[in-house]
Protein backbone atom coordinates (compact mmCIF):
# COMPACT_ATOMS: atom_id res chain seq x y z
CA UNK A 1 0.00 0.00 0.00
CA UNK A 2 1.00 3.63 -0.41
CA UNK A 3 2.78 4.98 2.68
CA UNK A 4 0.90 8.27 2.41
CA UNK A 5 -2.80 7.50 2.88
CA UNK A 6 -3.77 11.01 1.83
CA UNK A 7 -2.20 10.41 -1.57
CA UNK A 8 -4.29 7.26 -2.01
CA UNK A 9 -7.45 9.14 -1.07
CA UNK A 10 -6.71 11.92 -3.56
CA UNK A 11 -5.96 9.39 -6.32
CA UNK A 12 -9.18 7.54 -5.60
CA UNK A 13 -11.24 10.71 -5.65
CA UNK A 14 -9.59 11.89 -8.87
CA UNK A 15 -10.41 8.60 -10.60
CA UNK A 16 -14.04 8.87 -9.51
CA UNK A 17 -14.49 12.54 -10.39
CA UNK A 18 -12.93 12.15 -13.83
CA UNK A 19 -15.29 9.37 -14.94
CA UNK A 20 -18.03 10.34 -17.40
CA UNK A 21 -21.53 8.87 -17.37
CA UNK A 22 -22.90 8.99 -20.91
CA UNK A 23 -26.07 6.97 -20.51
CA UNK A 24 -28.18 5.72 -17.61
CA UNK A 25 -31.53 4.36 -18.70
CA UNK A 26 -33.83 2.37 -16.45
CA UNK A 27 -31.75 3.60 -13.50
CA UNK A 28 -29.24 0.80 -13.97
CA UNK A 29 -26.75 2.90 -12.01
CA UNK A 30 -25.98 3.33 -9.23
CA UNK A 31 -25.72 -0.26 -8.10
CA UNK A 32 -27.73 -0.70 -4.92
CA UNK A 33 -27.59 -3.18 -2.08
CA UNK A 34 -30.28 -5.39 -3.57
CA UNK A 35 -28.44 -5.80 -6.88
CA UNK A 36 -26.57 -8.95 -7.78
CA UNK A 37 -24.04 -8.21 -10.51
CA UNK A 38 -22.24 -10.39 -13.04
CA UNK A 39 -19.07 -8.77 -14.36
CA UNK A 40 -17.76 -9.70 -17.82
CA UNK A 41 -14.52 -8.77 -19.59
CA UNK A 42 -10.98 -9.59 -18.56
CA UNK A 43 -10.18 -5.95 -17.77
CA UNK A 44 -12.24 -6.23 -14.62
CA UNK A 45 -9.06 -7.93 -13.35
CA UNK A 46 -6.38 -6.79 -15.83
CA UNK A 47 -7.46 -3.21 -15.25
CA UNK A 48 -5.48 -0.54 -17.10
CA UNK A 49 -4.08 2.03 -14.71
CA UNK A 50 -2.39 4.06 -17.47
CA UNK A 51 -1.34 4.11 -21.08
CA UNK A 52 2.06 3.10 -22.42
CA UNK A 53 5.14 5.13 -23.33
CA UNK A 54 6.96 7.45 -20.92
CA UNK A 55 3.75 8.32 -19.09
CA UNK A 56 2.94 4.66 -18.52
CA UNK A 57 6.43 3.65 -17.45
CA UNK A 58 5.77 4.77 -13.89
CA UNK A 59 6.30 2.53 -10.88
CA UNK A 60 3.40 2.46 -8.43
CA UNK A 61 3.19 0.61 -5.12
CA UNK A 62 -0.02 -1.15 -6.15
CA UNK A 63 -2.91 -1.01 -8.61
CA UNK A 64 -6.52 -1.80 -7.66
CA UNK A 65 -8.62 -3.66 -10.22
CA UNK A 66 -12.30 -2.93 -10.78
CA UNK A 67 -13.29 -6.34 -9.42
CA UNK A 68 -11.37 -5.63 -6.22
CA UNK A 69 -12.99 -2.22 -5.96
CA UNK A 70 -16.50 -3.60 -6.39
CA UNK A 71 -15.91 -6.26 -3.74
CA UNK A 72 -14.47 -3.68 -1.34
CA UNK A 73 -17.51 -1.44 -1.84
CA UNK A 74 -19.82 -4.29 -0.86
CA UNK A 75 -21.25 -5.10 -4.29
CA UNK A 76 -22.73 -8.59 -4.49
CA UNK A 77 -20.64 -9.92 -7.34
CA UNK A 78 -21.43 -13.17 -9.13
CA UNK A 79 -18.44 -15.10 -7.84
CA UNK A 80 -18.98 -18.01 -10.23
CA UNK A 81 -18.37 -15.67 -13.18
CA UNK A 82 -15.45 -13.98 -11.41
CA UNK A 83 -13.84 -17.33 -10.63
CA UNK A 84 -14.20 -18.35 -14.27
CA UNK A 85 -12.25 -15.27 -15.35
CA UNK A 86 -9.60 -15.76 -12.68
CA UNK A 87 -8.97 -19.34 -13.82
CA UNK A 88 -8.90 -18.38 -17.51
CA UNK A 89 -6.46 -15.52 -16.89
CA UNK A 90 -4.11 -17.88 -15.06
CA UNK A 91 -3.72 -19.74 -18.35
CA UNK A 92 -3.93 -16.62 -20.55
CA UNK A 93 -1.80 -14.03 -18.72
CA UNK A 94 -1.56 -10.36 -19.59
CA UNK A 95 0.36 -9.75 -22.81
CA UNK A 96 2.84 -6.90 -22.38
CA UNK A 97 4.49 -7.54 -25.72
CA UNK A 98 7.65 -8.80 -24.05
CA UNK A 99 8.22 -5.53 -22.23
CA UNK A 100 9.79 -3.79 -25.23
CA UNK A 101 9.18 -0.16 -26.15
CA UNK A 102 5.83 0.25 -27.96
CA UNK A 103 5.39 -3.54 -28.06
CA UNK A 104 2.37 -3.87 -25.79
CA UNK A 105 -0.80 -4.41 -27.86
CA UNK A 106 -3.72 -2.01 -27.73
CA UNK A 107 -5.93 -4.59 -26.05
CA UNK A 108 -5.93 -8.06 -24.53
CA UNK A 109 -7.51 -11.29 -25.72
CA UNK A 110 -11.02 -11.72 -24.35
CA UNK A 111 -12.28 -14.90 -22.71
CA UNK A 112 -14.85 -16.57 -25.01
CA UNK A 113 -18.24 -16.82 -23.35
CA UNK A 114 -20.40 -19.90 -23.38
CA UNK A 115 -24.09 -19.15 -23.81
CA UNK A 116 -25.08 -21.53 -21.02
CA UNK A 117 -22.69 -19.90 -18.56
CA UNK A 118 -24.09 -16.44 -19.32
CA UNK A 119 -27.66 -17.75 -19.14
CA UNK A 120 -26.90 -19.26 -15.74
CA UNK A 121 -25.37 -15.97 -14.60
CA UNK A 122 -28.50 -14.07 -15.68
CA UNK A 123 -30.62 -16.43 -13.59
CA UNK A 124 -28.73 -15.30 -10.47
CA UNK A 125 -27.86 -11.68 -11.31
CA UNK A 126 -30.24 -8.87 -12.23
CA UNK A 127 -27.53 -6.67 -13.75
CA UNK A 128 -24.38 -7.13 -15.79
CA UNK A 129 -21.24 -5.04 -16.17
CA UNK A 130 -19.19 -5.43 -19.34
CA UNK A 131 -15.66 -4.03 -19.03
CA UNK A 132 -13.74 -3.18 -22.20
CA UNK A 133 -10.12 -2.02 -22.00
CA UNK A 134 -7.68 -0.17 -24.24
CA UNK A 135 -4.22 1.27 -24.02
CA UNK A 136 -2.02 3.41 -26.27
CA UNK A 137 1.07 5.58 -25.99
CA UNK A 138 4.19 6.93 -27.63
CA UNK A 139 5.05 5.11 -30.87
CA UNK A 140 1.87 3.05 -30.34
CA UNK A 141 -0.89 5.57 -30.80
CA UNK A 142 -4.45 4.41 -31.29
CA UNK A 143 -5.66 3.74 -34.83
CA UNK A 144 -8.85 2.93 -36.72
CA UNK A 145 -8.30 -0.78 -36.30
CA UNK A 146 -9.90 -3.59 -34.32
CA UNK A 147 -8.55 -3.60 -30.80
CA UNK A 148 -7.98 0.15 -30.84
CA UNK A 149 -10.77 2.50 -31.96
CA UNK A 150 -12.88 -0.42 -33.15
CA UNK A 151 -14.10 -3.27 -30.97
CA UNK A 152 -12.59 -6.67 -31.65
CA UNK A 153 -14.67 -9.61 -32.85
CA UNK A 154 -14.28 -11.17 -29.40
CA UNK A 155 -15.55 -8.02 -27.69
CA UNK A 156 -18.52 -7.76 -30.01
CA UNK A 157 -19.41 -11.41 -29.38
CA UNK A 158 -19.06 -10.94 -25.62
CA UNK A 159 -21.32 -7.89 -25.64
CA UNK A 160 -23.90 -9.55 -27.86
CA UNK A 161 -24.00 -12.67 -25.69
CA UNK A 162 -24.45 -10.68 -22.48
CA UNK A 163 -27.15 -8.50 -24.06
CA UNK A 164 -29.07 -11.56 -25.25
CA UNK A 165 -29.35 -12.82 -21.69
CA UNK A 166 -29.49 -9.69 -19.52
CA UNK A 167 -32.06 -6.93 -19.64
CA UNK A 168 -29.89 -4.37 -17.82
CA UNK A 169 -26.30 -4.03 -18.99
CA UNK A 170 -23.78 -1.34 -18.12
CA UNK A 171 -20.62 -0.95 -20.21
CA UNK A 172 -17.51 0.36 -18.47
CA UNK A 173 -14.82 1.66 -20.83
CA UNK A 174 -11.37 1.41 -19.21
CA UNK A 175 -9.69 3.22 -22.09
CA UNK A 176 -7.11 5.86 -22.97
CA UNK A 177 -9.12 7.22 -25.89
CA UNK A 178 -12.70 7.29 -27.14
CA UNK A 179 -13.77 4.18 -29.02
CA UNK A 180 -16.39 3.33 -31.61
CA UNK A 181 -19.75 3.75 -29.87
CA UNK A 182 -22.10 2.14 -32.38
CA UNK A 183 -22.76 -0.68 -29.93
CA UNK A 184 -24.90 1.74 -27.89
CA UNK A 185 -27.46 1.90 -30.68
CA UNK A 186 -27.12 -1.77 -31.64
CA UNK A 187 -27.96 -3.25 -28.22
CA UNK A 188 -31.06 -1.93 -26.38
CA UNK A 189 -29.99 -3.82 -23.26
CA UNK A 190 -27.03 -1.44 -22.88
CA UNK A 191 -28.73 1.03 -20.61
CA UNK A 192 -25.64 2.57 -19.04
CA UNK A 193 -22.27 3.60 -20.47
CA UNK A 194 -19.34 4.87 -18.43
CA UNK A 195 -16.03 6.23 -19.66
CA UNK A 196 -13.84 5.24 -16.72
CA UNK A 197 -10.64 6.19 -18.57
CA UNK A 198 -7.46 5.03 -16.82
CA UNK A 199 -7.57 6.05 -13.21
CA UNK A 200 -4.10 5.19 -11.94
CA UNK A 201 -3.34 2.95 -9.01
CA UNK A 202 -6.69 3.71 -7.31
CA UNK A 203 -8.70 3.46 -10.52
CA UNK A 204 -10.59 0.33 -9.52
CA UNK A 205 -11.69 1.83 -6.22
CA UNK A 206 -12.61 5.18 -7.77
CA UNK A 207 -14.81 3.69 -10.49
CA UNK A 208 -16.44 1.31 -8.01
CA UNK A 209 -17.30 4.38 -5.93
CA UNK A 210 -19.21 6.08 -8.77
CA UNK A 211 -20.86 2.84 -9.88
CA UNK A 212 -22.24 2.37 -6.37
CA UNK A 213 -23.16 6.00 -5.69
CA UNK A 214 -20.56 6.58 -2.99
CA UNK A 215 -19.36 9.28 -5.39
CA UNK A 216 -21.63 11.04 -7.86
CA UNK A 217 -20.60 11.31 -11.50
CA UNK A 218 -19.41 14.80 -12.40
CA UNK A 219 -16.99 14.24 -15.31
CA UNK A 220 -17.60 15.87 -18.70
CA UNK A 221 -16.39 14.88 -22.16
CA UNK A 222 -13.33 16.75 -23.36
CA UNK A 223 -14.04 15.70 -26.93
CA UNK A 224 -17.00 15.17 -29.24
CA UNK A 225 -18.08 11.58 -29.79
CA UNK A 226 -19.37 11.22 -33.34
CA UNK A 227 -21.35 8.31 -34.74
CA UNK A 228 -18.63 7.28 -37.20
CA UNK A 229 -14.90 7.91 -37.39
CA UNK A 230 -15.40 9.36 -40.87
CA UNK A 231 -17.57 12.09 -39.35
CA UNK A 232 -14.44 13.75 -37.93
CA UNK A 233 -13.06 16.28 -40.45
CA UNK A 234 -9.45 15.36 -39.65
CA UNK A 235 -9.97 11.67 -40.44
CA UNK A 236 -9.32 11.94 -44.17
CA UNK A 237 -5.92 13.57 -43.62
CA UNK A 238 -4.76 11.84 -40.44
CA UNK A 239 -1.75 9.56 -40.22
CA UNK A 240 0.41 10.78 -43.07
CA UNK A 241 4.04 9.64 -42.93
CA UNK A 242 5.58 12.71 -44.57
CA UNK A 243 2.90 15.34 -43.93
CA UNK A 244 -0.56 15.92 -42.51
CA UNK A 245 -2.83 18.54 -44.03
CA UNK A 246 -4.91 20.57 -41.58
CA UNK A 247 -7.75 20.91 -44.05
CA UNK A 248 -10.29 21.60 -41.32
CA UNK A 249 -8.60 24.95 -40.59
CA UNK A 250 -10.10 26.38 -37.39
CA UNK A 251 -13.08 24.01 -37.49
CA UNK A 252 -11.60 21.70 -34.88
CA UNK A 253 -13.70 19.54 -32.58
CA UNK A 254 -16.98 21.04 -31.45
CA UNK A 255 -16.53 24.03 -33.79
CA UNK A 256 -16.86 21.78 -36.82
CA UNK A 257 -19.78 19.74 -35.49
CA UNK A 258 -21.73 22.78 -34.29
CA UNK A 259 -21.29 24.40 -37.70
CA UNK A 260 -21.60 21.62 -40.25
CA UNK A 261 -22.53 18.26 -38.74
CA UNK A 262 -24.78 18.38 -35.71
CA UNK A 263 -26.59 15.21 -36.75
CA UNK A 264 -23.29 13.32 -36.70
CA UNK A 265 -22.86 13.89 -32.97
CA UNK A 266 -23.65 11.04 -30.61
CA UNK A 267 -22.40 12.78 -27.46
CA UNK A 268 -21.30 16.44 -27.62
CA UNK A 269 -18.24 18.07 -26.15
CA UNK A 270 -18.88 18.82 -22.48
CA UNK A 271 -21.54 16.13 -22.07
CA UNK A 272 -21.83 14.13 -18.88
CA UNK A 273 -24.70 12.92 -16.70
CA UNK A 274 -25.07 12.75 -12.94
CA UNK A 275 -27.21 10.87 -10.44
CA UNK A 276 -28.98 14.15 -9.73
CA UNK A 277 -30.27 17.06 -11.83
CA UNK A 278 -29.24 20.71 -11.93
CA UNK A 279 -31.07 23.83 -13.03
CA UNK A 280 -29.32 27.00 -14.14
CA UNK A 281 -30.96 30.39 -13.74
CA UNK A 282 -30.28 34.11 -13.33
CA UNK A 283 -27.49 33.99 -15.90
CA UNK A 284 -25.98 37.39 -16.57
CA UNK A 285 -22.85 39.15 -17.79
CA UNK A 286 -21.57 42.65 -17.25
CA UNK A 287 -18.40 44.59 -17.99
CA UNK A 288 -16.10 46.04 -15.35
CA UNK A 289 -12.94 48.07 -15.63
CA UNK A 290 -11.30 49.98 -18.45
CA UNK A 291 -8.51 49.45 -20.92
CA UNK A 292 -6.26 46.48 -20.16
CA UNK A 293 -8.10 45.92 -16.86
CA UNK A 294 -11.45 45.33 -18.57
CA UNK A 295 -13.17 42.16 -17.40
CA UNK A 296 -16.34 40.28 -18.20
CA UNK A 297 -18.24 39.24 -15.09
CA UNK A 298 -20.22 36.02 -15.66
CA UNK A 299 -22.66 34.98 -12.94
CA UNK A 300 -25.45 32.45 -12.60
CA UNK A 301 -27.28 30.35 -10.04
CA UNK A 302 -27.10 26.57 -9.96
CA UNK A 303 -29.72 24.56 -8.12
CA UNK A 304 -29.60 20.85 -7.38
CA UNK A 305 -33.21 19.93 -8.13
CA UNK A 306 -32.75 16.31 -7.05
CA UNK A 307 -33.65 14.99 -3.63
CA UNK A 308 -31.39 11.98 -3.14
CA UNK A 309 -27.84 12.82 -4.23
CA UNK A 310 -25.56 15.76 -3.79
CA UNK A 311 -23.27 16.57 -6.69
CA UNK A 312 -21.29 19.07 -8.70
CA UNK A 313 -22.18 20.65 -12.02
CA UNK A 314 -19.91 22.39 -14.50
CA UNK A 315 -21.05 25.72 -15.87
CA UNK A 316 -19.54 26.95 -19.11
CA UNK A 317 -19.30 30.51 -20.35
CA UNK A 318 -18.65 30.81 -24.08
CA UNK A 319 -17.72 33.66 -26.35
CA UNK A 320 -18.90 32.82 -29.87
CA UNK A 321 -17.10 35.02 -32.35
CA UNK A 322 -18.38 37.33 -35.04
CA UNK A 323 -16.90 37.72 -38.51
CA UNK A 324 -19.20 40.27 -40.16
CA UNK A 325 -18.04 39.80 -43.77
CA UNK A 326 -18.72 36.05 -43.84
CA UNK A 327 -21.59 35.02 -46.09
CA UNK A 328 -23.22 32.69 -43.57
CA UNK A 329 -23.34 31.94 -39.89
CA UNK A 330 -20.41 29.61 -39.37
CA UNK A 331 -20.22 28.47 -35.79
CA UNK A 332 -21.92 28.90 -32.49
CA UNK A 333 -18.92 28.48 -30.22
CA UNK A 334 -15.52 29.64 -31.40
CA UNK A 335 -13.91 30.12 -28.03
CA UNK A 336 -14.52 28.92 -24.52
CA UNK A 337 -14.26 31.77 -22.14
CA UNK A 338 -14.25 29.83 -18.90
CA UNK A 339 -15.10 26.66 -17.11
CA UNK A 340 -16.36 26.94 -13.59
CA UNK A 341 -17.66 24.42 -11.10
CA UNK A 342 -20.83 24.95 -9.14
CA UNK A 343 -19.06 25.31 -5.85
CA UNK A 344 -15.97 23.52 -4.60
CA UNK A 345 -18.17 21.50 -2.26
CA UNK A 346 -20.98 19.12 -3.12
CA UNK A 347 -24.31 20.85 -3.73
CA UNK A 348 -26.92 18.94 -1.75
CA UNK A 349 -30.44 18.28 -3.00
CA UNK A 350 -32.56 21.41 -3.09
CA UNK A 351 -29.61 23.74 -2.48
CA UNK A 352 -28.75 26.67 -4.75
CA UNK A 353 -25.26 28.10 -5.18
CA UNK A 354 -24.10 31.16 -7.08
CA UNK A 355 -21.09 31.00 -9.35
CA UNK A 356 -18.99 33.84 -10.72
CA UNK A 357 -16.19 34.08 -13.23
CA UNK A 358 -14.34 37.25 -14.26
CA UNK A 359 -11.95 36.64 -17.17
CA UNK A 360 -9.98 39.51 -18.69
CA UNK A 361 -10.87 40.43 -22.25
CA UNK A 362 -7.44 39.42 -23.51
CA UNK A 363 -8.14 35.83 -22.43
CA UNK A 364 -11.07 35.79 -24.86
CA UNK A 365 -9.06 37.04 -27.83
CA UNK A 366 -9.24 35.56 -31.31
CA UNK A 367 -6.92 36.99 -33.92
CA UNK A 368 -7.24 37.52 -37.66
CA UNK A 369 -3.93 38.04 -39.45
CA UNK A 370 -2.40 39.24 -36.20
CA UNK A 371 -4.42 42.49 -36.31
CA UNK A 372 -6.71 43.88 -33.64
CA UNK A 373 -10.10 45.26 -34.62
CA UNK A 374 -13.11 46.72 -32.91
CA UNK A 375 -16.04 44.54 -33.98
CA UNK A 376 -19.63 45.69 -34.00
CA UNK A 377 -20.59 43.16 -31.40
CA UNK A 378 -19.76 39.96 -29.67
CA UNK A 379 -22.00 37.35 -28.10
CA UNK A 380 -21.83 35.54 -24.81
CA UNK A 381 -23.46 32.40 -23.56
CA UNK A 382 -23.64 30.78 -20.17
CA UNK A 383 -24.79 27.18 -20.21
CA UNK A 384 -24.39 23.76 -18.75
CA UNK A 385 -21.40 21.84 -20.01
CA UNK A 386 -23.35 20.15 -22.80
CA UNK A 387 -24.38 22.42 -25.63
CA UNK A 388 -27.90 23.71 -26.15
CA UNK A 389 -29.12 22.89 -22.65
CA UNK A 390 -29.83 26.36 -21.28
CA UNK A 391 -31.68 29.29 -22.82
CA UNK A 392 -31.12 32.75 -21.39
CA UNK A 393 -32.80 36.03 -22.14
CA UNK A 394 -31.22 38.56 -24.49
CA UNK A 395 -29.71 41.62 -22.89
CA UNK A 396 -27.84 44.61 -24.28
CA UNK A 397 -24.91 46.26 -22.60
CA UNK A 398 -22.51 48.96 -23.76
CA UNK A 399 -18.77 49.22 -23.50
CA UNK A 400 -16.02 51.27 -25.05
CA UNK A 401 -13.10 48.87 -25.17
CA UNK A 402 -11.03 47.56 -28.04
CA UNK A 403 -10.82 43.83 -28.42
CA UNK A 404 -9.52 41.42 -31.05
CA UNK A 405 -11.59 40.54 -34.08
CA UNK A 406 -13.74 37.51 -33.27
CA UNK A 407 -14.69 35.15 -36.04
CA UNK A 408 -18.16 33.66 -35.89
CA UNK A 409 -21.74 34.59 -35.12
CA UNK A 410 -23.79 32.61 -32.65
CA UNK A 411 -27.36 31.43 -32.90
CA UNK A 412 -30.48 32.06 -30.90
CA UNK A 413 -30.76 32.61 -27.16
CA UNK A 414 -27.40 34.31 -26.79
CA UNK A 415 -26.42 37.13 -24.50
CA UNK A 416 -25.55 39.99 -26.90
CA UNK A 417 -23.08 42.70 -25.98
CA UNK A 418 -22.78 45.63 -28.42
CA UNK A 419 -19.78 47.96 -28.43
Amino acid sequence: MCKNKNVSKICRRAAAQGAVLLRNRRHILPLVREDHVSVFGRCQIDYYRSGTGSGGAVNVPYAVSLLEGLRADGVRVNEEVAEGYEKWLAVHPFDDGGGGWACEPWCQQEMPLEEEMVRRAAAHSNKALVVIGRTAGEDKDNAVKEGSYLLTAGEREMLACVCRNFRDVAVVLNVSNIVDMQFVEEHPAVGAVVYAWQGGMEGGNGIADVLTGREVFQGKLTDTIARHITDYPSDRNHGGVSENVYQEDIYVGYRYFETFARDAVLYPFGYGLSYTQFELSEASVCIEGKGTDTKLIFTCSVKNTGTVYGGRETVRSCIPAVRPHMERVSSRFQHIGALMAAGSAVVIGGETVHVRRNPHFFLLAAFQMACLHKPDQFLCRISKAALRLLHIELHRLTASVYRPCIFYAAGENQLRVRA
